[in-house]
């Protein structure tokens, strides 16, 4: 927990950074690249949501996605 914001600004930068650098290795490899794309995707995504909770100091899934969104994502 930071006194202002200022701090939060390089972390989510110095992420999208990492993100970039690690989308162009994956667009690049030859190995199982749905796979890894796959495992990268959950990993960021627990991660943004980690700096999210950090940020906002509350997680309530209302404030996150509706009602509505929840149900056509369970749906899909």
């Amino acid at each position: 927990m930071f006194a202002t914001k200022e701090p939060y600004y390089y972390i989510i930068l110095i992420m999208l950074l990492a993100v970039m650098f690690l989308t162009y290795v994956i667009s690049r490899s030859k190995l199982g690249y749905y796979l890894i794309a796959m495992a990268v995707s959950s990993f960021l995504t627990a991660l943004a949501g980690t700096f999210y909770a950090q940020f906002s100091m509350y997680i309530h899934l209302k404030s996150i996605i509706s009602s509505g969104q929840s149900r056509g994502t369970i749906k899909v």
